[in-house]
């Protein structure tokens, strides 16, 4: 499928969110809060003395960022993809979407403070306009024939 348009761009800008993310999580997750604490929408504090799963936690955190980002970048710098490689975006909107219920509709269930993670909002509004774009480019290249890079017959 053809890498173009609001595709690429979407791409683009989803790996820009995330590349900033590792730095955020392996360096600078306490003053991130803090900014955040100001306007409201902090998703937590660090604990007062973090132990190593707590860091090995935000370290995987980054790492994955990290990695979806360089793929994001990698695909739209292409011309043309498979179409079965959007299936990367469209799992992790899916899962991100996920947390967003969970945080944001369902929060006196699945949140340990029982209130809700005002950061997440802020996400919902980048996450899902994307995941329209990824899941009508997804589903626009199954009209053509066209299923996992193959020409159906």
């Amino acid at each position: 499928m053809a890498m173009e348009g609001r595709l690429r761009v979407a791409l683009i800008a989803h790996a820009a969110y995330f590349s900033m993310l590792p730095f955020l999580f392996e360096g600078g997750l306490d003053v991130g809060s803090a900014v955040l604490d100001t306007i409201g929408i902090s998703p937590g504090n660090v604990p007062p003395e973090p132990d190593n799963l707590f860091w090995q936690m935000s370290n995987l955190c980054g790492e994955l960022f990290f990695v979806t980002a360089v793929a994001y970048l990698l695909m739209a710098r292409l011309s043309s993809v498979p179409r079965w490689t959007l299936l990367v975006p469209l799992s992790q909107v899916a899962y991100n979407l996920k947390n967003h219920l969970g945080w944001l509709v369902l929060f006196r269930y699945f949140s340990p403070t029982g209130t809700p993670n005002l950061f997440m909002l802020a996400d919902f509004l980048f996450i899902f306009p994307v995941s329209l774009i990824y899941a009508s480019a997804y589903l626009g290249e199954a009209g053509k024939g066209e299923l996992f890079g193959y020409v159906a017959m």
